[in-house]
């Protein structure tokens, strides 16, 4: 995908200088295929294969037409072996395969294109042939919030009903009860609202929340998504710190107490925000608040996706797509609570990224595909159709992936990645547009990470003959509840029934449409616009004739934009309908947008530090950062020896730098100080929840906090500052087994010389029933032997063990957990060496 940048500089450019190598618009057939590894899997990094071919573009029709369903939509074929092939069409990010093939295998994609069954290696997978069904990734709903999802709609965002300008409104007066059905991780109310999104499609959220082993959540990731290597995303709704209160009182100089500062936000795998959440000028705040340190702090990074927006206007739309920073749409929510939305159109020609999230059911969609048929009929009604099928279907795959930090797993059927994917029945032609609106009896496959969830009753049946029956619509289907959660859905249902408040279905059928109560998509504020569409206002926005500076597209005038409509550039042309709503020059300064430093500051183009970023618009012009937020410059170096000798306290904030990564964990990394010749109290395990980027021997310098975690000392809230190649792995200290458990020597790599007996069928249940480690030896009847730094396969970690005899030697770092001290080696040769 092209840059923002990029993006917006082909505007200015002919369309061919603009292509990239890999188009190929005369392209008939093509596959893309992940070359098997040794063990006939893909690649297990979740990215693409370097030897696949690039994917053609647009429209590509395969040789053969697959057969209509004998019963349903889809058919299916039990193979041998313990892979599936999915036939239809495929909606590729580039191209889409009419009667194309998608095959997965385990967790991951194995290939896209027209030929998959041609997989050297696959000739016994399980076949599910859907006719002129939609073959799509699996949804990403990059808003929610899932314990607050039972609910049916607030009674007054009613058409014509009570309509708010920002968040505070309505928050105070207005009762947001949880799920009456429970919030935690088991309860009946999690399951039942997880399982509305999977009956639609969706296999990953960001909600605040999740129900044990149903869809992926982005922002609480179970021990299983981490091992997939997903991040956690941060999700905040109240990023400012103003959760309590009800006044509009604007606080001077951006004053708000914020949650998090630049640098911690910079160090996320990815941050959702809630922003500009209506139309004054506290909302307008919130935005000016987090976009640039120079004014508070500056959340607008590429590693940021921002929801609501509806304050924003066309500069802020530019300054998030520069950044390449996300824009979240929740047209409904917004519509329904505010009368209006924000602006993605906007965002779309200045080349910005935007996806698509539900809210909730309190005020939003009670599914993706709901959400996305509300965008539809607002983009028809009010925005002259400025968004294709497609267009809208990638705010919920791809571009979802890109807000979440998920784009190398999901969000696309790309060989390599994650095999999440949804097959949606289609009407003749209807390829993307099948997502759209989609109701419960329209999802024929639900898989996630190659696990199927739901579906055809016949081809849930040929993949897992577990998962139960259920009627959804009229329509025989399967869902795998019982596999996933050991309980069945029939129980789930259950628990909602006996809830004296009506909880909302999980199930959504076309026939029940006015029982849903979904709120409204036509936009209405009584006193100002109907969204009435007549001759005199063609756009429903309550302004006619030359009164309205976008007479074909709803841009009503907002509180937050004084008494005009919104025009950046002062063209006369309002920025929702402007197809160049920025202008050529922001501030002024007769210096374009693309290559002016400060493009919203009229500044002398001073860039002190060459990093494209002017002196009128960052704080550090002496430091560069042309991707990112300034960096303090930082403290007096700690050492790890006071951090585990006890000299620093627990909760102290500490800096290291100089020392070096002796061990990669799947969870974190090992750090020790070459210049403590002994190695007492050297080493120290800094938790970065998933495996960060990092190689033994690189020399680190990096921020967190003391903590100790059951007998463990380590360091959170790491952000990594430095790290660069070079550096020399300190060399193991000789001990005995009793000495290298010694207090002193945690963290620290050594060399255990008295190994005396080895039980590489030890369970270290023995040390705490809780624990599921596997690859665990027991050494001299007191060390645990522990796989979690070993950068070598299983079988070379079991053979390893099966050969180490008494009296050779075991290297690697000493660490503490399930009330037992072990050692984690991490290539061949510390063992027996």
């Amino acid at each position: 995908m092209l840059s923002p940048r990029l993006a917006l500089l082909c505007l200015l450019l002919p369309l061919a200088a603009c292509q990239g190598s890999d188009a190929n618009p005369d392209a008939l057939v093509g596959d893309d295929v992940v070359d098997a590894g040794p063990d006939g899997m893909p690649p297990p990094d979740g990215g693409p294969s370097p030897d696949s071919e690039p994917e053609p573009q647009g429209l590509v029709q395969c040789p053969q037409t697959w057969t209509a369903a004998t019963e349903g939509s889809c058919d299916a074929t039990d193979g041998t072996g313990t892979a599936v092939l999915v036939r239809g069409n495929v909606l590729g990010e580039a191209a889409t395969y009419l009667d194309g093939e998608v095959l997965y295998d385990g967790d991951l994609l194995v290939c896209r294109g027209c030929d998959c069954s041609a997989s050297a290696g696959y000739a016994t997978a399980s076949i599910v042939t859907c006719a002129g069904a939609a073959v799509s990734p699996g949804l990403i709903n990059a808003h929610d919030h899932i314990t607050f999802n039972n609910a049916y709609p607030l009674a007054s965002t009613a058409a014509n009903g009570t309509r708010y300008v920002n968040r505070r409104g309505w928050r105070g007066p207005v009762s947001t009860p949880s799920n009456q059905a429970g919030i935690g991780a088991t309860s009946a109310g999690m399951r039942w609202n997880e399982l509305r999104h999977i009956f639609a499609g969706t296999t990953s959220n960001v909600g605040s929340g999740r129900a044990n082993n149903l869809m992926r959540n982005l922002d609480d990731l179970s021990s299983a998504d981490t091992a997939l290597g997903f991040g956690t995303v941060e999700y905040q709704t109240f990023i400012l710190g103003d959760r309590t209160g009800s006044s509009n009182a604007i606080p001077a100089n951006c004053g708000f107490d914020y949650v998090f500062d630049d640098l911690e936000v910079a160090g996320f795998p990815g941050l959702i925000t809630h922003t500009g959440e209506g139309l004054d000028a506290y909302s307008k705040e919130e935005l000016r608040c987090v976009a640039s340190q120079m004014a508070g702090r500056d959340f607008v990074e590429n590693n940021v996706g921002h929801i609501h927006g509806i304050a924003f206007d066309a500069a802020n739309y530019f300054d998030m797509a520069r950044d390449d920073a996300s824009f979240i749409w929740s047209p409904r929510s917004n519509i329904a609570l505010y009368g209006n939305t924000a602006e993605p159109q906007v965002m779309k020609r200045v080349g910005g990224n935007i996806a698509l999230g539900t809210d909730w059911t309190f005020s939003g969609s009670a599914t993706l595909p709901r959400e996305l048929a509300c965008a539809d009929e607002f983009d028809d009604t009010y925005l002259s159709n400025a968004f294709t099928d497609e267009e809208l279907w990638r705010m919920v795959t791809i571009n979802a992936a890109r807000a979440t930090q998920t784009e190398s797993k999901i969000g696309s059927l790309e060989p390599g990645k994650i095999a999440d994917l949804a097959v949606f029945r289609a009407e003749p032609g209807e390829l993307h547009g099948a997502t759209i609106g989609a109701w419960s009896n329209d999802v024929l496959l639900t898989v996630r990470d190659g696990d199927v969830l739901f579906g055809e009753a016949d081809v849930i049946a040929a993949l897992d003959g577990t998962c139960e029956t259920l009627d959804v619509c009229g329509a025989p289907r399967r869902v795998c509840t019982s596999r996933e959660v050991a309980t069945t859905y029939v129980a789930i249902k259950a628990l909602i029934d006996t809830e004296t408040v009506p909880v909302y279905p999980a199930i959504l059928c076309e026939a029940d449409v006015v029982a849903l109560k979904e709120p409204t998509c036509l936009p209405t504020r009584v006193g100002e616009y109907t969204g009435a569409i007549t001759v005199a206002d063609p756009d429903g926005d309550g302004l006619t004739g030359a009164a309205d500076n976008c007479p074909d597209v709803f841009n009503p005038i907002r509180s937050v934009d004084g008494a005009n409509q919104a025009d950046v550039d002062a063209d006369d042309v309002g920025d929702a309908c402007d197809p160049t709503p920025i202008g050529a020059d922001l501030d002024g300064d007769t210096v374009t947008n693309l290559i002016d430093v400060c493009p919203f500051v009229d500044d002398n183009q001073t860039d002190g530090d060459g990093d494209g970023k002017g002196a009128a618009c960052e704080i550090c012009d002496d430091l560069p950062n042309p991707d990112g937020v300034c960096v303090p410059l930082p403290p007096d170096p700690d050492s790890i020896v006071e951090i585990q000798n006890g000299t620093l306290a627990e909760n102290t904030s500490v800096y290291l730098t100089g020392v070096v990564v002796t061990s990669v964990l799947y969870n974190g990394f090992t750090v020790q100080d070459p210049t403590v010749a002994n190695g007492q109290y050297a080493g120290v395990f800094a938790y970065t929840n998933t495996a960060p980027s990092l190689v033994r021997g690189e020399i680190v310098s990096l921020s967190g906090k003391i903590d100790e975690f059951n007998g463990l000392t380590e360091l959170i809230d790491v952000t990594i500052m430095t790290h660069v190649s070079g550096g020399t792995v300190p060399t193991p200290i000789a001990l005995t087994a009793a000495a290298a458990a010694a207090e002193m020597y945690e963290g620290v790599l050594v060399r255990i010389t008295d190994v005396a007996t080895i039980n590489t069928a030890y369970s270290c249940t023995v040390d705490n029933a809780s624990c599921a480690d596997t690859g665990t030896w027991l050494i001299n009847n007191a060390i645990v032997a522990w796989d979690a730094s070993w950068e070598g396969t299983d079988p070379e970690w079991a053979a390893e063990g099966t050969a180490l005899t008494a009296a050779q030697p075991l290297i690697g770092v000493m660490t503490f957990r399930w009330n037992r001290v072990r050692i984690c080696p991490r290539i061949t040769a510390d063992i027996g060496s």
